[in-house]
């Protein structure tokens, strides 16, 4: 079982993030490719959403922002 430590919620902060800015996408891809994606440290698919310029987020920052927060390593999240 894996330690819930602050990364974990940074990791599924990014998911939220994630899926509030694409209108339900997750960045790991379909839901029955999602446990598999993660587990092998897949990269997320993180790129701007056409959706994005009607929320007022410039896709570059979006994913600046996402893409800390999601990174397979967990030392490397954001964690404040």
């Amino acid at each position: 079982m894996m330690e819930q430590t602050k990364s974990v919620d940074m990791f599924a902060l990014g998911c939220v993030y994630y899926y509030c800015l694409t209108e339900g996408s997750h960045p790991f891809g379909a839901p029955d490719e999602l446990e598999n994606e993660i587990k092998n440290g897949e990269e997320p698919q993180l790129m701007p959403q056409p959706g994005w310029a009607a929320l007022n987020v410039d896709g570059p920052e979006a994913v600046d922002l996402i893409k800390p927060l999601l990174d397979h390593q967990a030392s490397k999240r954001c964690v404040c």
